[in-house]
């Protein structure tokens, strides 16, 4: 703990982007885990049935999926962004923007790694409804966490 306070300054609150980007990894791993195993389990149709939606009506609603899928996954992009900027804004040498953006990158992969996992083990032994909410429950304490983040007001 003595080494963190030598790379960061004491007040700037590198514990909480830390749980931010803990919190993101595990609701982000567990949405994607949920979509893989659903897709493997549930969306297993076949060639002839794929190509056949293609052409059909049906395939638009394939296509509106995957325009959906598309946006969502823009959002979850700009969330990074946005830590990103925040990390910046509350830095005060490059030096420190690396290390914690870096370190924030590394712990977000490891826990989605194992997040994964876990969310493959939840839906086996305790269901997809318990795994649902689990996620629904972490997306919601993000939303509240990044609600109490304080922006400076900046002179125009």
């Amino acid at each position: 703990m003595n080494r963190m306070h030598k790379i960061f300054r004491p007040e700037s609150k590198y514990r909480a982007f830390f749980l931010s980007v803990i919190t993101v990894g595990l609701a982000y791993g567990l949405y994607k885990g949920v979509i893989d195993n659903y897709l493997g389990d549930h969306m297993q149709l076949g060639m002839r049935n794929t190509l056949s939606l293609q052409y059909s009506r049906k395939g638009c609603i394939a296509f509106v999926v995957c325009c959906v899928n598309y946006i969502l996954d823009s959002v979850i992009s700009l969330a990074s962004m946005a830590s990103n900027v925040y990390v910046q804004d509350i830095s005060d040498s490059p030096e420190e923007v690396r290390a914690t953006i870096s370190t924030g990158v590394s712990v977000n992969h490891l826990i989605t790694i194992l997040i994964a996992l876990f969310g493959g083990w939840i839906w086996e032994t305790l269901g997809i409804e318990t795994l649902f909410i689990l996620s629904a429950v972490l997306g919601l304490c993000n939303s509240a966490y990044a609600a109490t983040i304080k922006v400076k007001k900046k002179a125009v």
